[in-house]
């Protein structure tokens, strides 16, 4: 008797924690966000988007995707600053999280064609920036 009176009172515990988890998770759940121009019920011109990720976006719009200057902070801590074309990044500089940059052209959101890879590097002196050609 005794026994399933500790069972039950476990149980009982056990459902008000995983209650209280579902409620957290719901009430804390991201999503997405727009707000600026609109054009035929789509993101159109200037905004701001955060994705449901938690990447940012500032910058212009065409028929609801990425398209033109803009900058998008990925929730990572990296960071593109550049232009657009039909929501894939095309030119522009790439800021990893490590501090490296590359600085140049993309297609179809892949690095591609002439750029360069900006890295630090530590030595004796302290931080030496090294340039390379990709």
């Amino acid at each position: 008797m005794i026994f399933l009176f500790f069972v039950n009172l476990i149980i009982k515990e056990f459902l008000k924690i995983s209650i209280c988890f579902l409620i957290i998770s719901l009430c804390s759940a991201q999503r997405a966000y727009y707000k600026g121009e609109w054009k035929n019920n789509r993101h159109h011109g200037n905004g701001n988007l955060v994705d449901v990720f938690g990447n940012k976006y500032v910058g212009e719009f065409a028929e609801g995707v990425k398209h033109g200057k803009g900058i998008l902070e990925y929730n990572n801590g990296a960071k593109f600053e550049g232009q657009f074309v039909n929501g894939k990044r095309s030119e522009g500089t790439y800021y990893y999280s490590n501090g490296t940059k590359y600085i140049g052209k993309w297609k179809r959101g892949k690095k591609h064609g002439d750029g360069i890879f900006v890295y630090w590097m530590v030595s004796k002196f302290g931080y030496e920036k090294i340039h390379q050609l990709s």
